[in-house]
């Protein structure tokens, strides 16, 4: 079983929405403008995941704010949108 990782298209890409598929399980989260805006500032910066000082993740990980959480287990949705993105 692998992830995958990937905004919903170009526009949840702008909206700050990240769906995830392990398995056959989806999670989708949308981030709030400021904490997006963040995560935008930080990927401009740095082009590889591994370069992001820690205390840069741990600053975005403990900024407040509201964000939406759905885990969706529909084996179908997962197929589908997996096939999609590949």
């Amino acid at each position: 079983m692998g992830a995958q990782g990937f905004a919903l298209d170009e526009k949840d890409f702008f909206t700050g929405t990240d769906v995830n598929i392990i398995g056959d399980t989806l999670i989708e989260v949308k981030y709030n403008k400021k904490a997006f805006k963040k995560i935008q500032s930080i990927f401009t910066r740095y082009k590889h995941i591994e370069n992001i000082p820690p205390k840069t993740v741990s600053k975005l990980a403990t900024m407040k704010g509201v964000h939406q959480l759905k885990i969706i287990r529909d084996s179908l949705l997962a197929r589908q949108l997996r096939q999609r993105f590949q």
